[in-house]
């Protein structure tokens, strides 16, 4: 956690912060989850990327501690591409489909967690700072120099 620094516009991720990724197909649900994690002191986002195909170059090119995905659907290809993510880093996701069979399908795919879109920001940035311990806790990930 806070081990990366990746170049955002012209400015470094402070090493105490937490490095967010936003994918998603849906601006809105990306710019109202970037607005309440720009209030946190210890999260920053870094980007974001309108469609999950492209995260996973995204996640090398910018070395996020953690990939928010808003997943709009839990068909077989939603599923492949979410698998794509989460061989690249920590991935919550944020989505509709928290029925018990969509929900075991999406931690198989390797998500670290998975927030209903009606849970409180709150339980989000629980997420979020919970798959960065995790995934700090035993490895830096292959998509990331160790600049630490």
């Amino acid at each position: 956690m806070g081990s990366k620094l990746g170049a955002v516009q012209g400015r470094k991720v402070a090493v105490n912060r937490l490095a967010v990724l936003l994918v998603g197909p849906i601006a809105r649900v990306r710019q109202g989850v970037r607005m309440r994690i720009e209030l946190e002191p210890d999260i920053e986002v870094v980007g974001e990327v309108g469609d999950s195909d492209t995260g996973p170059d995204t996640v090398r090119t910018l070395c996020p501690d953690v990939v928010v995905v808003n997943l709009v659907s839990d068909s077989v290809g939603a599923l492949v591409s979410l698998r794509r993510l989460t061989a690249t880093a920590p991935v919550v996701v944020l989505s509709n489909h928290d029925g018990i069979g969509p929900r075991a399908a999406i931690m198989a795919a390797g998500a670290s967690a998975l927030v209903p879109m009606v849970s409180s920001p709150e339980e989000l940035l629980d997420a979020i700072r919970r798959a960065a311990r995790e995934a700090t806790a035993g490895r830096v990930g292959p998509w990331c120099p160790d600049v630490g």
